[in-house]
């Protein structure tokens, strides 16, 4: 439960009234935020009945069902109101028709994509203001987001690798930059003609440069 992913999400949201789970799983994120009084509610929701009912046991266990409820539902479709809203561990694409279908608007929104990152930069930037942007590494590599009401605009760079994590120049980028520049390689040896992958690893490399790696 307690993840250096999990615990990364928790850090990013907001102290709230009232959280909403989208896509819960077994609670993990929720709950934590329950225990350390970053929300004082948090309602869980998501697709899939039997993984609802995950969270909905282990905040039995916990003691916390009396700061919780539970929506078998799409995205927000069976939620009213949110201060927060955490959408993490789907793709991007998922999680831009999520929040583009909401029929509220939250102040804040805490994403953790595992796919399409620039589709969601681009997305978030026209629609709100990106407060942090930044990868971590647990095991394999996450980016995480979190935007708030407002608006924004992103260069091309910034789009592609983060506006925080091109600011901060931290490990975890650096780590990133460099197994992407391997990747990136050994799909090019396959299709050395490939145009999108000889332009990704351009980028990549003006990137190493900046970074000093």
């Amino acid at each position: 439960m307690h993840s250096a992913r999990i615990e990364s999400i928790v850090s990013l949201v907001p102290n709230c009234k009232i959280l909403a789970d989208v896509g819960c799983d077994h609670g993990y994120i929720g709950v934590s935020a329950l225990k350390c009084g970053k929300a004082q509610k948090v309602l869980f929701s998501d697709i899939s009945a039997p993984s609802l009912n995950k969270a909905r046991l282990l905040c039995e266990r916990q003691g916390l069902c009396d700061r919780a409820e539970f929506f078998v539902g799409n995205g927000l479709e069976k939620i009213e109101y949110a201060d927060c809203v955490v959408i993490a561990g789907m793709g991007g694409k998922e999680t831009i028709d999520i929040i583009a279908n909401s029929h509220f608007l939250p102040e804040y929104f805490v994403l953790q994509p595992m796919r399409n990152l620039p589709e969601v930069r681009e997305y978030a930037a026209k629609n709100f203001k990106i407060e942090y942007d930044k990868i971590i590494c647990d095991k394999k590599f996450y980016n995480l987001m979190l935007i708030r009401q407002g608006n924004d605009s992103l260069n091309e760079k910034e789009k592609i690798f983060g506006r925080t994590n091109l600011k901060d120049k931290h490990d975890a980028f650096k780590r990133y930059v460099n197994l992407q520049i391997q990747k990136t390689k050994n799909l090019l040896n396959k299709k050395p003609d490939n145009e999108i992958m000889l332009n990704y690893l351009k980028q990549l490399a003006e990137i190493a440069e900046e970074l000093n790696i």
